[in-house]
């Protein structure tokens, strides 16, 4: 979860330079990490903490240190609503939940709605110059890194 975290934050920073009168033309950063962001939360909620067991070393008082500690999703790909979708179905529930408790994003209703409209913004902004222009709703796509941001966030904070 700290990279998302990290991209979640870089894409603050950016999305308040954005609405700016001195953007600096930031649009196509900020659209990279947010739907990052969005991707590496997603990929979160499927993640298993795991350590190399031949890197374990035992502290004098009898405790175990790991020094490679990682988390891996079985989770691949960038497509928002398809790793979605790839959850477990209670973990589907609870966010869509969450989402209708939420101030809407745009005109998205439904998570399901809102994730399919942004589906392939971290693909398409990388790839534009090869003629697939496509227009993204940055607004959605802040709404949505915030919205899985705090509620990935708020999980971790539960479970500490």
């Amino acid at each position: 979860m700290g990279k998302a975290i990290e991209f979640y934050n870089a894409s603050e920073l950016l999305w308040q330079k954005v609405n700016s009168s001195d953007n600096s033309r930031l649009s196509s950063p900020f659209i990279m990490c947010a739907a990052f962001s969005i991707e590496l939360y997603l990929k979160s909620l499927d993640a298993a903490t795991l350590y190399n067991i031949d890197e374990v070393e035992i502290s004098e008082e009898n405790v175990p240190t790991f020094r490679t500690l990682y988390s891996k999703s079985n989770l691949h790909g960038h497509k928002l609503i398809e790793l979605f979708k790839k959850l477990p179905l209670n973990t589907q529930t609870k966010l869509r939940s969450a989402y209708d408790e939420s101030p809407p994003a745009s005109n998205y209703t439904s998570l399901d709605e809102a994730l399919d409209a942004a589906n392939s913004n971290f693909v398409d902004s990388r790839y534009s110059f090869e003629g697939n222009s496509v227009a993204i709703e940055m607004t959605l796509l802040n709404k949505l890194s915030v919205f899985f941001h705090e509620y990935v966030y708020g999980l971790y904070k539960e479970q500490s």
